[in-house]
C-alpha cells in the first residue's frame, strides 16, 4: 500500500485548490467585472438623459408654457400636450443604443421619461416659487 508523504497530501490540496479557482473564481471575477461596467455605462446613460430631459422642459417652457400661460389658456391638455412636447424632443434626441441601455435599467423608458419630466417641471415649480423672494412666478407646467 503506497502512503503519501505530506509534501504529496499539500500538493494534492494546492492542486485542487488551484483547479477550483480556474474553473470557478476566474469565470465569477469576469462576471462581477461584466456588471461593475454595465452598471458604470447605465449610469452614465441615465445621467445623458436626466441632462436631456432639463433642456426639453426648460425649452418647452420658454417655447409654448409661457405663451400659453400668458394668453391664459394653459389648462389640462396644454399641459399634456407640453409633456408630450418635451418628451418627443427627448425621444428625438436619443439613439438606439442609449434608448436600450436605458430600458435595461429601468425597464419601462416611457414611464421613466414621463417621471423623470414631471420631477424636473416640479422641482423647477419649486425653484422658482420660493417663498422667501415674495415672488411667485409660475415658471413650469
Amino acid at each position: 500500500m503506497d502512503t503519501m508523504t505530506w509534501n504529496e497530501v499539500v500538493m494534492v490540496i494546492i492542486n485542487t485548490v488551484f483547479k477550483l479557482i480556474i474553473t470557478v473564481g476566474i469565470p465569477a471575477l469576469f462576471a462581477l467585472a461584466s456588471r461593475v461596467i454595465k452598471g458604470k455605462q447605465q449610469e452614465k446613460y441615465l445621467g445623458m438623459v436626466k441632462e436631456m430631459v432639463v433642456d426639453a422642459v426648460q425649452q418647452t417652457q420658454q417655447v409654448y408654457v409661457d405663451n400659453m400661460k400668458a394668453e391664459d389658456v394653459f389648462d389640462e391638455a396644454a399641459q399634456r400636450a407640453a409633456l408630450n412636447t418635451a418628451k418627443t424632443a427627448v425621444l428625438n434626441a436619443l439613439n438606439e443604443r442609449t434608448k436600450k441601455i436605458v430600458v435595461e435599467a429601468v425597464g419601462d423608458f416611457e414611464s421613466y421619461l414621463e417621471t423623470l419630466i414631471e420631477s424636473t417641471i416640479y422641482e423647477n415649480k419649486k425653484f422658482f416659487n420660493t417663498p422667501a423672494t415674495g415672488t411667485s412666478a409660475d415658471v413650469t407646467a
